[in-house]
């Protein structure tokens, strides 16, 4: 689904969060240096790097933050932000700590300090990832693409036809369903469980057949915003072609 804090589509916070990674990796080789050379030079470079990291976390955690409260997020977004907070608070601490200390010769503790806010970030990137890559957050819908960006990246990648897509009056109702139980892959099978397969955010759909007939599941993936304003599924962008075949497979589960 769309990132709220977005520009053209792609998230503010994917774009700034580059900066506190790097920052936070720099600061610990330079203080490795320091410790291996005991030159003044490496222990201002890595104050000048923590301040710089510092103020970029707080900068990238704004567009996430609006993100984390204005979009449907898995339970693993409330670990992003409560480590995120964690990096942030305690790179502030790490600054006091080398200021009251002496920025020319701070402790041994802030080799560790560095290495533990590498670590944190590391866990934080990996926390970030699973968002994007299992629950797609900020992942914009295939159907906003222009069709020949669609058709580059289905070449490229060998998964997507380069041609349109299969047509429920040319199709048997076999392949239909085979090409939908692809496109529920590849974009529901993130907030939703088919047969133990598919992410928890949303209903698990191993018998929505049962429950709901084809209009209503057809209106549901069409415009779930106006067919169910107070639930949290966003608009997938799907096209016609896709989005009658996803709810017809929908309908088949009982």
């Amino acid at each position: 689904m769309q990132s709220t804090a977005s520009v053209f589509g792609h998230p503010i916070h994917a774009i700034l969060i580059a900066f506190p990674v790097a920052l936070f990796v720099t600061v610990f080789i330079g203080d490795l240096f320091y410790y291996r050379s005991r030159d003044t030079f490496w222990v201002r470079f890595s104050y000048v790097m923590l301040w710089m990291a510092a103020v970029w976390t707080w900068i990238a955690a704004i567009p996430g933050l609006i993100d984390y409260f204005t979009m449907p997020m898995a339970a693993i977004a409330t670990y992003h932000f409560a480590n995120g907070l964690a990096i942030g608070v305690l790179a502030l601490a790490h600054l006091r700590m080398r200021k009251i200390a002496s920025v020319q010769t701070p402790p041994r503790v802030v080799l560790p300090f560095s290495l533990l806010m590498v670590v944190l970030i590391g866990l934080q990137g990996f926390l970030g990832g699973e968002l994007v890559y299992r629950y797609h957050m900020g992942v914009l819908p295939s159907g906003d693409l222009a069709p020949a960006a669609a058709m580059r990246i289905g070449n490229r990648s060998g998964r997507v036809s380069a041609g349109p897509p299969p047509s429920s009056a040319s199709t048997s109702n076999s392949d239909l369903l085979t090409h939908a139980s692809q496109v529920f892959a590849s974009r529901c099978s993130g907030c939703h469980t088919i047969h133990d397969v598919g992410g928890d955010m949303g209903p698990n759909l191993t018998q929505e057949g049962s429950r709901h007939d084809l209009a209503w599941i057809l209106a549901q993936v069409k415009n779930p915003r106006d067919h169910r304003p107070a639930g949290m599924m966003p608009i997938l962008g799907l096209n016609d072609d896709d989005r009658n075949a996803v709810a017809h497979y929908i309908a088949s589960l009982k």
